[in-house]
């Protein structure tokens, strides 16, 4: 477990002397946070597929942006699933942006292959589409090919042998082009 201190004089904006928060709500939102770190690292945990370097990345960053937004808190609900909903966001949106670089650097998911007809490209959407259609399993090996890992690393993961991981992989390829006929 990690050992995270918060300290109360880091109140505030990172660029700037204003501060962005009350005191109450700084000490409310820390006293949570500390309270039920073991939650929202399993919760970070559960995300990331029990990877323990990414859960920690994620806990951390979710951490500084709640306490950096504390007076944005309003009490129409609980305070962890406040902090649940930006731990979410901030993983959604790190798959996104690491499919979109991989994407426009020509990585991740190789739908492209010498066979293919110039008229089989996809867009980004088109392929999100298709692939919240397949097995949650199969959409989990996905997932983790287009952010970039290796087939050793998914089968890793996953605890499968990389040899099923890139049958899989091809197989879920097939899959795709089929949904998206």
């Amino acid at each position: 477990m990690l050992n995270f201190k918060i300290r109360p004089n880091i109140i505030g904006c990172m660029n700037c002397n204003e501060t962005s928060t009350t005191e109450g709500e700084y000490s409310h939102l820390a006293g949570f946070i500390l309270k039920h770190q073991a939650d929202l690292l399993g919760y970070a945990n559960k995300l990331t597929h029990y990877n323990n370097e990414e859960a920690e990345d994620l806990f951390q960053e979710t951490v500084y942006r709640s306490l950096h937004n504390a007076n944005r808190y309003r009490d129409c609900g609980t305070t962890g699933a406040w902090l649940k909903t930006i731990m979410r966001n901030i993983y959604l949106n790190e798959i996104n942006s690491a499919a979109n670089r991989n994407a426009y650097n020509g990585e991740g998911i190789d739908m492209v292959d010498e066979a293919m007809r110039p008229d089989e490209s996809y867009s980004i959407s088109e392929l999100y589409r298709a692939i919240e259609m397949l097995a949650p399993r199969d959409r989990e090996i996905i997932t983790r090919r287009l952010q970039g890992y290796s087939y050793a690393e998914i089968a890793q993961y996953l605890s499968m042998k990389e040899g099923t991981v890139k049958s899989s992989i091809h197989r879920i390829k097939a899959q795709l082009r089929q949904l998206l006929e």
